[in-house]
């Protein structure tokens, strides 16, 4: 992170040629400790071949449906596309809530225990077609064979023709993640700014964000919870309740009042994802929803101390708080 923002050449104290747009760096650090709550699933095998997940939880927007069909099929040996995903019914396996950069962790360990064990009984379902153990069979690109044969084995489909089996196999899969080590996070994040000192005016010129984040399973959704970073910008810059002290009422109570950041005030985002193989997550993941968000304040104050040389302990820094220093 701190080669892509050019630390080593940031200057160390504020400029003092009397310009009127003054640039800055700011640094801050994060370590944000994933949430995890006890969580079940199922994995069905149906006669055709096709494959699903069963979860109560909600995907609000975040990948999660993708996240957990991807820890499916790699168990399962299937391509990515196979898998479908039934969740947000209360019918289903609990799951937890969608909080707390939890759902990878918590659900993701019950997800693969039920691909396990439906893999496990499809795979015993198999020993009379192959003639081999179980335990030496294999599944690879959605077809079962005997690990090492150089033949194209069965598929799903043909697994349970032979059996005569017409309905599907259920794997069930619990997570208990509460009372084990908390998986931590950690990153580093860079802003350089630029500050007008004659109208308070801040623009923030580029971002860096630098994450440990296990090991990637899902490099684009993961990327894009880097990105929502977003939201914090406002509330380092321009979002404030502002109260009528006489009635409590709130003064700017919609959008035309209450500022928020446009797609103009968002700068260019350099998400750096450094993968390491923490084994308290499923196949070494981590919690990356949340943590992107708390460094992003302390990141742009400090920019623009380093700008202009000015402290400030409050948000948001507007216009009028940096005119006003």
């Amino acid at each position: 992170g701190a080669q892509a923002v050019g630390w080593s050449e940031r200057r160390a104290a504020p400029a003092t040629d009397g310009s009127a747009h003054r640039r800055g760096i700011g640094f801050a650090p994060v370590v944000y400790g994933t949430g995890s709550e006890d969580s079940d699933a199922e994995v069905e095998i149906l006669p055709d071949g096709s494959l699903a997940v069963l979860s109560g939880v909600s995907d609000v927007g975040v990948g999660t449906r993708t996240v957990l069909a991807m820890i499916a099929a790699e168990v399962l040996g299937v391509p990515y596309d196979a898998v479908g995903v039934r969740s947000g019914d209360t019918e289903l396996p609990y799951a937890p809530m969608q909080a707390g950069s939890r759902i990878t962790f918590s659900l993701g360990w019950a997800v693969k225990a039920a691909a396990e064990d439906a893999r496990a009984q499809l795979l015993h379902l198999a020993e009379p077609l192959l003639e081999t153990p179980a335990a030496e069979l294999e599944i690879k690109a959605g077809r079962v064979r005997a690990r090492g044969a150089q033949d194209d084995g069965y598929t799903l489909a043909e697994v349970f023709r032979f059996a005569k089996r017409t309905t599907h196999l259920v794997g069930h899969g619990h997570s208990t993640q509460k009372g084990k080590p908390a998986l931590q996070g950690f990153g580093a994040h860079f802003a350089e700014v630029e500050v007008d000192v004659e109208t308070g005016a801040v623009v923030v010129l580029r971002y860096v964000a630098a994450h440990d984040v296990g090991r990637v399973l899902n490099a684009h959704g993961v990327e894009n919870q880097i990105y929502g970073l977003g939201q914090t910008l406002g509330q380092a810059l321009m979002e404030d309740l502002i109260f009528d002290d006489a009635t409590g009422l709130t003064l700017n109570a919609d959008l035309s009042q209450y500022l928020m950041p446009t797609l103009k005030d968002f700068p260019p985002v350099h998400a750096i994802m450094v993968e390491t193989n923490d084994p308290l997550g499923p196949f070494g993941a981590k919690g990356i929803g949340e943590p992107p968000l708390p460094p992003v304040l302390p990141a742009i104050a400090n920019a623009i101390y380093n700008a202009i040389g000015v402290r400030f302990n409050t948000l948001p820094i507007t216009r009028d708080v940096i005119l006003q220093a």
